[in-house]
């Protein structure tokens, strides 16, 4: 019984996932070769001008596209924290295949060891935001990109504005 008030949970959890608004990253120096991108961030609604990003959380970010031709070898997953005149990167390259699925039948992109031209790729990611963070208004840039030839194949941009943990009384 408790396993079927689980699925039932997470069903219930899926079902009423928003996707949020998202918008082309600029200057770039190519088009990113994917459509159908759709972006989910926890805390985020799509009526959010920007996604709150609360100190001390972390938040999971859910990245959806269709590749628009057949990629293999090294592809890379990144993050930037974009302002008006620089960008920083959140963290270093991560490999893009760890948590990416595809979702037809939810086979692992690693074991697949290829992203597959017009296949539906759902890839998930965690972001702690710290403690120390500013409370700002800002972009946040995610990104797969080819590692050797350097071709973007998915690039949004999330307006965010990171903010006091509503629930921390301190």
């Amino acid at each position: 019984m408790l396993i079927k008030g689980l699925i039932v949970l997470i069903f219930v959890a899926y079902a009423y996932a928003e996707y949020v608004p998202t918008f082309d990253c600029q200057n770039i120096t190519s088009a990113p070769q994917s459509k159908d991108v759709l972006l989910q961030v926890s805390d985020c609604h799509a009526t959010d001008e920007r996604c709150p990003l609360y100190q001390g959380r972390t938040h999971s970010v859910i990245v959806k596209f269709k590749p628009l031709k057949t990629y293999s070898g090294k592809i890379d997953f990144r993050v930037y924290g974009v302002f008006e005149k620089f960008s920083v990167p959140y963290r270093g390259r991560a490999d893009a295949y760890e948590n990416a699925h595809y979702t037809d039948n939810g086979e692992a992109v690693s074991a697949v060891g290829s992203m597959i031209e017009n296949r539906e790729i759902k890839h998930t990611s965690d972001f702690a935001v710290s403690k120390n963070y500013p409370k700002v208004s800002l972009k946040v840039r995610f990104v797969i990109i080819e590692r050797r030839t350097k071709e973007m194949i998915m690039c949004r941009e999330l307006p965010v504005e990171i903010k006091a943990d509503p629930e921390d009384s301190s």
